[in-house]
Order: structure tokens, then sequence, then C-alpha cells
């Protein structure tokens, strides 16, 4: 099965059993929730996790079908109103714990690697301009340095700097002081970060 797909499933799962015991995410225990609505629980949240840039209205159509019944954006507003915030740390919470499981023979795997990304031209930037050659114009990039979980496939921690003060090695070791990552993780990474801090 597709990583995404099981991500999605286990998210599905997880607000299925949210919904069984929606007396602790609703703000009005034994009322929110209680009368049969086209605007579940489940619906309710599965929508605003899965909402793209669409108007809220064409969101209800596409959730429903594209149906004659579809609920309004003001049903959507008040079913939306009951939810409490803590519904969406348990959901975070628990895809967090199922996801980090998963090792290599009891040992995390997290490569780390860095690109240099475009920024928008800034008149007068001194920290982000760089320049080819002296005939070239202005460009302006920072470099990103990322740690990815190889098995769980999530960034436990990513450090930004100037593309010109580009240190690798530098700024694993900033990495390593945040401790984003288990007790007992291999790294990998290439050799532009190696050196004797690292290896003792």
């Amino acid at each position: 099965m597709d990583f995404s797909m099981c991500v999605k499933n286990k998210l599905l799962e997880l607000i299925s059993n949210a919904e069984k015991k929606r007396e602790h995410f609703v703000k009005n225990p034994g009322k929110d929730f209680s009368r049969d609505r086209k605007l579940t629980f489940s619906k309710t949240l599965f929508l605003i996790i899965s909402m793209e840039a669409q108007t809220l209205k064409k969101e209800l159509f596409k959730l429903f079908n594209f149906s004659a019944d579809t609920p309004s954006a003001s049903a959507f507003c008040q079913q939306r109103a009951k939810i409490k915030l803590s519904v969406f740390y348990y959901l975070i919470r628990s895809l967090d714990i199922y996801f980090q499981k998963e090792t290599y023979k009891g040992h995390p795997l997290a490569a780390c690697d860095g690109t240099d990304l475009a920024l928008p031209m800034e008149q007068g930037n001194t920290v982000y301009n760089c320049r080819r050659k002296k005939n070239q114009k202005d460009y302006f990039q920072i470099h990103a340095n990322a740690m990815y979980g190889l098995v769980n496939r999530r960034y436990p921690d990513i450090v930004t700097e100037p593309k010109k003060e580009n240190n690798g090695r530098k700024t694993f070791m900033t990495m390593l002081g945040h401790r984003n990552f288990q007790e007992g993780t291999i790294f990998v990474m290439d050799r532009g970060y190696e050196g004797m801090a690292l290896l003792t």
C-alpha cells in the first residue's frame, strides 16, 4: 500500500475512534452532535482537515458529491463551533505515536542533507544576497538542511541559513543539540557533513 494511503487510512480510523468518544471533544457533552444531521462529527472533522483552496461552499459540494441537499456553509460553521481544539491534538499525537514505532532492526534511520532555495529579490538585503560573477545580477538564496526519517518518513528537524554562510557540519551539530530524534538513531549523510566532532 502507498504510504500516503496508509496515513490517510490511519487518520480515518482515528477520526472514527474520536467520534465514538466525542463527548471528550465537544463543548456541550450530551447535546452537541446528539441529533442526526448530514454534517456528523466525523464528516465535519474530515472536511476541516481535507479542505483545500476552494470556497467553503465548493468544499461542501465536493464532500457531498454535488448533491442537491448539500448542507449550507452556515450549517458547517455551526457544527464546527461545537468541536474542541483538543480533538486535533488527539489526532496529531496518535498519528505521531503510530508512525514513530517503525524502525530498522530496532534503530530509527534518519538522513541529513541540504538544498538551496531561491528567495524573492529584495534590494538592500546583504544577508541572503549572492552573486556568481561581477557582470551577473544579484540573486537571493537560503540554504536548508533537513533531517528526514527514512522509515517513518517524517522531518524531525530543519535548520536554515544564508547560502553564503552554509556550513553543513555546524548545522548538523545544531540539529543534534535540538534532540528532535529518537535515541539510537542511525544517521546517513554525505561527506560534506563529516568531521572528527561527529565521530567521537
